[in-house]
């Protein structure tokens, strides 16, 4: 018996071995026919398909933001869109002072004949005052145009400028009421008298140059934010700044109700007029101009002073008589063309206006354009060049009947 169970036992572990092992793959097969693995893998994509959702708002973020902001992205987005670099850059709602320098070399480039212009002098900051002619420099009638005056009104510059090339187009392909215009008199356009205010307003401190400015404009800052000016951080402080690059209005540093007006009382982004009449390079600059131009025997027929903003138009500046007449006529035509309201009270604030008016004897309107606050948003710019489109044209016609 002991020999039997010996040879028997051998055979009963191979059995029990092999019956393990079908159990094995039993419990196999119903392991695979359940799903665990299939779960398994659904798991893992659902996973990837997470992270990827995850990431698909930050690459459409990344997207977004590569909008032209700056000069080389711009360029890079107008050269895919087939727009050469030396295309006009006046129909862009933001118009940097180096957009200008653009736009006048290629207008006198187009029109050799009809177009000329010249830096009267340096801004505070060391940049060009460019005063531009329509028409010939010798012409003995001219009718001056200023624009951007104040830092963050720069969409005036793009709109005289637009202004400008309509005019020059129309009159080279021989329209007659252009053409004829020019034979009689020129048009002289300042069509940035504050580029470092502009600069500033568009680009911050680090479009200014000069590290001596870029101290007293924070000091500016500091000063305006403890008196509750505009008690904004300084990156949204400064797309306000009306002044020039040292804090001073220039449209209330004339020699003209200068004593009289009362303002901040130090420098600022806006309504400081200054230390003493004419303190700024900018207002001595286009103050000088003028003498100049009538000290050689020149007649400024009119002075139209474009700002922004609240579509309205200033024309009394205290004159009397005549001239009271004569500025609530020309008030009145530029309302009938540009279907802006006239403001009947007397405009006492050292404006250029009112230097011209009451110390040169030269009309002078101030034409506010656009809605909202300045700096205007860039989408009414073709609006507003729409309401003034025939602005020149009108104001032309009165003084050639005159």
């Amino acid at each position: 018996m002991t020999k039997k169970q010996n040879t028997i036992k051998p055979y009963l572990l191979w059995v029990l071995l092999l019956c393990a092992l079908l159990l094995s793959s039993c419990v196999a097969q119903a392991v695979q026919e359940t799903g665990p693995e299939s779960g398994t893998e659904t798991l893992t994509r659902d996973t990837e398909e997470q992270t990827r959702d995850l990431e698909s708002p930050t690459e459409t973020e990344g997207a977004e933001s590569k909008s032209p902001d700056t000069e080389t992205e711009r360029a890079e987005t107008e050269t895919e869109t087939g727009q050469e670099s030396g295309d006009y850059r006046f129909e862009r709602g933001v118009y940097s002072y180096e957009d200008l320098q653009s736009d006048l070399a290629k207008l006198e480039s187009d029109f050799p004949d009809l177009f000329s212009y010249a830096s009267a002098g340096l801004s505070a900051d060391g940049r060009e005052l460019y005063v531009y002619t329509v028409g010939s420099p010798d012409s003995k009638r001219i009718l001056l145009v200023t624009a951007s005056m104040h830092g963050r009104e720069y969409l005036t510059t793009p709109l005289v400028l637009q202004q400008t090339h309509r005019f020059l187009t129309l009159a080279k392909e021989g329209a007659q009421e252009y053409a004829g215009a020019l034979s009689e008199l020129s048009i002289c356009v300042f069509p940035m008298v504050n580029p470092d205010g502009v600069t500033l307003s568009q680009k911050g401190l680090e479009g200014i140059r000069s590290e001596t400015l870029r101290k007293k404009i924070q000091s500016i800052y500091a000063s305006d934010y403890a008196a509750g000016v505009m008690n904004l951080p300084l990156e949204r402080y400064l797309p306000y700044w009306k002044a020039n690059a040292n804090g001073v209005d220039l449209n209330r540093n004339c020699d003209a109700l200068w004593e009289q007006y009362r303002g901040m009382q130090a420098p600022s982004m806006a309504n400081f007029k200054g230390t003493e009449p004419a303190s700024e390079p900018e207002t001595r600059i286009l103050t000088g101009w003028v003498k100049e131009k009538v000290g050689a025997g020149k007649e400024i027929l009119f002075s139209l002073c474009m700002h922004a903003q609240g579509e309205v138009i200033y024309w009394n500046c205290g004159q009397s008589g005549e001239s009271k007449e004569l500025h609530l006529h020309l008030a009145q035509l530029i309302a009938d063309t540009t279907k802006y309201a006239v403001d009947m009270e007397p405009e006492n604030d050292a404006s250029f206006s009112d230097w011209c008016v009451l110390e040169m004897g030269i009309p002078a309107v101030t034409v506010e354009v656009g809605k909202g606050s300045a700096p205007l948003p860039g989408e009414q710019l073709q609006v507003i060049a729409s309401q003034n489109r025939d602005l020149w044209p009108a104001l032309i016609r009165f003084f050639r009947a005159a």
